[in-house]
């Protein structure tokens, strides 16, 4: 839901002040930078070919998966009416915790054996998958409540 809220409210500004959307450099360098009616972001295949795998193989301990994420939630926080941010506050508090989904899966899996730059064995596969939807049944839960609020 959070995830949702964030798009909505993003997609619907862009779309309602004709915000022009341009991957850049400048979108590398300052992630979701706004002047005016142009909003700067990586180019595709910056995100595809190097964020996405430094995200995923060092979490927060990327500076620039780091950066993306706090630039895009500090640009998504501001187009949410505050009534609504607490849809999204597990998200927004990502960055509070200074942990990505990556970093708590790279730390369940270290803690189960598992180390850096090693394949990852079955056995601690499946106890990621046990783990992660265990996380996802509490996520729901306490968004169900959030929910009830709204409804």
């Amino acid at each position: 839901m959070g995830a949702t809220t964030i798009m909505n409210y993003d997609l619907d500004m862009i779309q309602n002040d004709f915000t022009q959307v341009v991957p850049s450099e400048i979108g590398i360098k300052e992630p979701f930078k706004q002047e005016g009616n142009v909003l700067y972001i990586p180019p595709h295949t910056y995100l595809r070919n190097e964020l996405q795998y430094r995200a995923a193989k060092h979490g927060f301990e990327s500076g620039s998966a780091k950066k993306y994420a706090k630039n895009f939630l500090k640009f998504s926080k501001m187009q949410i009416p505050k009534r609504q941010r607490d849809i999204a506050k597990p998200i927004f508090g990502i960055l509070d915790g200074e942990r990505s989904v990556s970093d708590s899966i790279l730390r369940f899996a270290g803690r189960r054996g598992w180390e850096t730059g090693q394949p990852l064995g079955k056995d601690v596969a499946g106890k990621i998958a046990l783990w992660a939807s265990n996380v996802s049944v509490k996520r729901l839960r306490k968004t169900e409540k959030v929910l009830e609020r709204y409804f």
